[in-house]
């Protein structure tokens, strides 16, 4: 071959797997971590918290509008004698305790805040 002698050295070949594709050779001593299941992702102290209040937010997104629609039914009846009208008002009434306990899902989680960024991913180069 021509010119073989003048070429650079190539990068790093990858090893191929028994499948016939190629992975990268791992770095030596650096053991595979598996990835975390969800029930061992909640298990974890620093999650259990926030696995506690989507499970608050979840159960009142489930029960709520429930219990409006027939609880607002019943306090209807004195008023609105038409049954259709009746139920179509208590639906109103559970729509918008759908959109009350959404509003108060996403309102909790801005007031919990942000991560700060990291300083040094944001530090500012001046020449």
């Amino acid at each position: 071959a021509v010119g073989s002698a003048d070429q650079a050295p190539a990068e790093p070949t990858a090893e191929p797997t028994a499948e016939g594709t190629a992975q990268a050779a791992p770095s030596s001593g650096a053991a595979e971590e598996k990835p975390k299941t969800l029930l061992q992702a909640l298990g974890d102290q620093s999650n259990r918290d926030v696995a506690q209040q989507f499970a608050a937010f979840s159960g009142a997104l489930a029960f709520l509008p429930i219990l409006g629609l027939f609880a607002s039914e019943y306090l209807l009846r004195s008023m609105v004698s038409d049954s259709n009208s009746r139920w179509m008002y208590s639906a109103i009434v559970a729509v918008l305790l759908v959109n009350l306990v959404l509003g108060a899902f996403v309102v909790h989680c801005f007031l919990e805040g942000f991560p700060d960024p990291d300083p040094a991913a944001t530090e500012v180069v001046t020449a």
